[in-house]
């Protein structure tokens, strides 16, 4: 829990079985969390709220009830995170917050992928894989890959790869496959557990024509693509 305007890094923690949140944001704090394990509990795994500002790399989210949200006139950079098999939706943006998503997977989440959910709210989602979402009934949201209910003119959407979520890919927004380079196909995953993706992947330099992997090429799609890449 951090507040009051600290200033917290949270590095290669384990943040398992708790009462409510993993990480809870408020009152200006200012909170790096990166390669951390974030795994069952109640409310938010990671939740920036009030004015608090986040930046979230290469996290292992799952458990709670809601993976990853900006709040209030909160600030969150969420990159190449794992949010998956939480109850709710994966990832969100609401209020007056603004929330820069890019090479996450976001997957097998309850109900939702990821929602911008206000029509003040803001920001960017790119390169991110939104796959098999929508396991329970519904909840907080609809069991789509992005259910948008907000101002389109002020999110950035492309390079996402949108697959095989229960009532479909999109909701309260038209489809966007084949629109600023999203697509609807297979990830082509290596296995159940492991998001690493298989030579002929559609994910694989798919990304943002200004985004780059490690060695130069464009970025792949999804937590090993872009500069902040997991590296296992």
């Amino acid at each position: 829990f951090s507040s009051e305007c600290a200033e917290v890094t949270i590095t290669n923690c384990s943040i398992v079985n708790n009462a409510w949140d993993g990480v809870a944001l408020y009152r200006g704090a200012n909170v790096t969390v990166t390669d951390c394990l974030i795994k069952d509990g109640r409310g938010a795994a990671i939740g920036v709220t009030w004015d608090a500002t986040c930046t979230a790399y290469r996290n292992d989210v799952s458990g709670f009830w809601k993976g990853i949200g900006a709040f209030g006139t909160s600030w969150v950079i969420a990159r190449n995170n794992l949010v998956h098999d939480n109850l709710g939706w994966g990832m969100i943006a609401t209020g007056e917050s603004f929330m820069d998503m890019a090479n996450n997977v976001v997957y097998h989440n309850g109900n939702c992928g990821i929602a911008p959910w206000s029509t003040d709210a803001r920001g960017r989602i790119v390169n991110n894989i939104i796959a098999d979402n929508g396991w329970r009934d519904e909840w907080v949201c609809p069991c789509v890959g992005v259910w948008f209910y907000g101002d389109w003119s002020k999110w950035v959407f492309t390079n996402n790869l949108v697959f095989n979520n229960k009532a479909g890919n999109y909701q309260a927004i038209w489809d966007q496959t084949d629109y600023n380079f999203n697509v609807s196909k297979d990830p082509l995953f290596m296995g159940d557990a492991d998001f690493h993706l298989k030579p002929e992947s559609p994910a694989i330099n798919a990304g943002d024509s200004s985004t780059y992997d490690l060695d130069g090429s464009i970025s792949d799609l999804g937590i090993y693509g872009g500069p902040q890449a997991r590296k296992h």
